[in-house]
């Protein structure tokens, strides 16, 4: 069976393309094709003249991109699956960094899409039997759902030390409280008491009434407030920080949210992968999701 090798890779609104043999020579040079209908239609006539001959199989491999990939990839993956298995096409997504280093070990000093295309087709002739084909687009929703929530984790993030910047000015007391998980008490009284000054006049009764305030911290949290250094405590500190809070809890719902969402996923269709990688300690539920995600 004659064997022919492309490489792909994608750019935002195109992707480059080229076919060797398995001996690494051109069968067809660098050409490029827009990511629309037109270029599409193109990409599947070349590969209809290509079956021409009836004994060829074609491997084609795609580099990972962040998405980039995706339009094209479909398409293989829809002449793999649905075109009653008339072209023989072997298909893979490629990890950057296994081409990357393939890349940086072969000495290219100049890498231009052209040449990306082509090292990523000798990197997969030349790994052919260490890759895994045809495996199903199923989890590409997923890591739009995993990449959305880093970016969640990332504002969660900036957003937390936003907050400790304005407690250092607003509510200096309460900084001892103010941990990597905030605790709902915590953020419930910032939003109800906003500055130091109305909580040192809150009474002990309406501060515990906070879910999980007893009236003996009720007392500490007001005393420390009537002795607090605060330098801000005008209305416009207190609507600062109580948007702030309020920000935070949003994103804090969001985030378990799609945290579980993502994991009860994973869990239909990768529960012995999870198995295995929860089996190590410091690796939970959610991690172990987004790292299979994140490799593949």
């Amino acid at each position: 069976m004659k064997e022919l090798f492309m490489g792909s890779d994608a750019s935002k609104g195109y992707c480059d393309f080229v076919i060797l043999d398995s001996d690494e020579n051109v069968v067809l040079k660098n050409f490029q094709l827009d990511d629309t209908p037109t270029g599409h239609t193109q990409l599947r006539k070349v590969i209809d003249v290509l079956f021409e001959d009836p004994e060829l199989m074609l491997y084609v491999a795609l580099e990972s991109t962040g998405g980039y990939e995706n339009n094209w990839f479909k398409l293989f993956f829809d002449l793999v699956e649905n075109e009653n298995k008339k072209h023989k096409i072997r298909l893979t997504r490629l990890n950057p960094i296994g081409v990357h280093f393939y890349i940086k070990s072969s000495q290219k000093k100049i890498t231009t899409d052209k040449v990306s295309a082509i090292s990523i087709c000798e990197f997969l002739i030349r790994n052919k039997k260490k890759i895994r084909f045809n495996e199903d687009i199923k989890d590409e929703s997923l890591k739009k759902q995993w990449t959305y929530i880093k970016v969640l984790t990332k504002q969660s993030t900036q957003i937390k030390n936003l907050l400790e910047k304005e407690l250092y000015v607003i509510h200096p007391q309460l900084l001892k409280y103010n941990t990597a998980k905030k605790p709902e008490w915590f953020l419930k009284l910032i939003l109800k008491y906003p500055t130091a000054k109305k909580l040192s006049r809150a009474s002990i009764k309406s501060i515990s009434k906070i879910p999980y305030i007893t009236e003996e911290k009720a007392t500490l949290l007001k005393e420390d407030a009537k002795k607090s250094v605060a330098s801000l405590n005008a209305d416009v500190a207190a609507s600062t920080i109580t948007q702030i809070v309020e920000h935070l809890i949003l994103l804090i719902k969001m985030l378990k949210v799609q945290k579980e969402s993502l994991y009860q996923s994973m869990k239909k269709t990768h529960s012995e992968e999870l198995e295995i990688l929860t089996s190590f300690i410091g690796i939970g539920e959610f991690s172990a999701s987004g790292l299979l995600l994140e490799i593949g």
